[in-house]
């Protein structure tokens, strides 16, 4: 797909194989890095992460220790995919 990096590819795929899905950074993170087992992800690593899914996903949430909570735009959605609704305030407590 022009105009997506690599990261940016990996993050979209990670969303578009689970539909409707809230991932973590670190969910991102090895969807992203699958080589890296084992091994701590440096800081760059998150950082272009979290940039590639703020491009292709919206920020919902946060959680320790996986991170930031994303959920894919509808624009990524599959065809013919509900649009998946965010957690209300009484589902977090």
């Amino acid at each position: 797909m022009p105009g997506l990096g690599p990261t940016q590819r990996r993050v979209r795929r990670a969303f578009l194989a689970n539909p409707g899905a809230l991932l973590t950074t670190g969910d991102l993170i090895r969807w992203s890095y699958p080589r890296m087992t084992g091994r701590p992800p440096n800081a760059m690593r998150y950082l272009s992460v979290r940039r590639a899914a703020a491009a292709v996903a919206v920020k919902v949430g946060r959680t320790y220790p996986g991170g930031f909570i994303w959920m894919g735009k509808d624009s990524y959605l599959l065809p013919g995919e509900p649009s998946p609704t965010l957690p209300s305030d009484d589902d977090r407590k």
